[in-house]
């Protein structure tokens, strides 16, 4: 099947760039995939795809980017590491309302405001004050409904003490985000982004100090800041999704 030339109005997969298979061809000729994730080699790639992505994005001082293998796994990543007791969820879709289930699913109490699918949200309600995270969808990909930025936007001066993570799979990087206002951002692959590579997560350093009782040893994110910020790449779950973005940008 040929599928060049093909334009789908849909949330996603998005159209891949004219340029990525020959990137992913140069990658493959110097052996880039095969490099050990030890290296200082790879180390100097890490490096530059993450300036990359904080550069496109105006990612300011003080937020750490991680690349994962999907936005499922940040679903469960930020419940995990982020999350004792309670999480809130503005649910109007099938994705939304999936993040809400997995904090479920992993034993914790969360929340939610619900509207009909293809509806959005346009005023705060009233909010828990031990709400620990503020989920928010900023682009239902089921739908393609978008929450108004400053919406997004409005909840941190009045929720001090919740962090707000927001969704952003299948708007990124056409939004313009108020890094102040925000604690975690994060896409996924096939969508506005449309590139071949996963995910990634910024969260400031003050997440670094919540302490999360359940959270693994692998997956806690102090240590995803040490392989990720700090070079300590021990683990090559990740070597290869880092050095495909790193060519894509070559």
């Amino acid at each position: 099947m040929n599928t060049k030339g093909i334009v789908n109005f849909t949330p996603g997969p998005s159209q891949i760039y004219f340029t990525v298979e020959d990137h992913m061809r140069a990658a493959f000729k110097e052996g880039i995939p095969s490099l050990s994730h030890r290296t200082s080699e790879f180390e100097r790639i890490s490096q530059r795809a993450t300036e990359g992505v904080k550069e496109l994005l105006g990612v300011p001082v003080g937020f750490h980017v991680f690349f994962t293998s999907s936005a499922t796994e940040i679903w469960e990543r930020s419940i995990q590491n982020l999350v004792i007791n309670k999480s809130l969820h503005y649910v109007n879709g099938a994705f939304s309302k999936r993040y809400f289930e997995i904090a479920a699913q992993l034993g914790k109490s969360p929340v939610k405001f619900e509207v009909p699918q293809g509806k959005g949200f346009s005023v705060i309600e009233s909010i828990e004050q031990d709400v620990e995270l503020i989920a928010l969808t900023h682009n239902e990909t089921s739908t393609g409904v978008s929450l108004p930025m400053n919406f997004v936007h409005s909840f941190k001066e009045k929720y001090k003490d919740a962090l707000i993570v927001v969704d952003s799979v299948s708007s990124i990087p056409y939004p313009q985000y108020d890094f102040s206002k925000i604690d975690s951002l994060f896409f996924s692959v096939q969508k506005g982004f449309g590139l071949l590579f996963p995910p990634y997560c910024n969260t400031p350093k003050k997440i670094r100090h919540r302490k999360h009782p359940t959270c693994w040893e692998f997956i806690y994110w102090v240590k995803y800041v040490k392989i990720f910020c700090e070079g300590e790449f021990k683990s090559s779950e990740r070597k290869q999704n880092i050095k495909q973005l790193f060519y894509t940008r070559h």
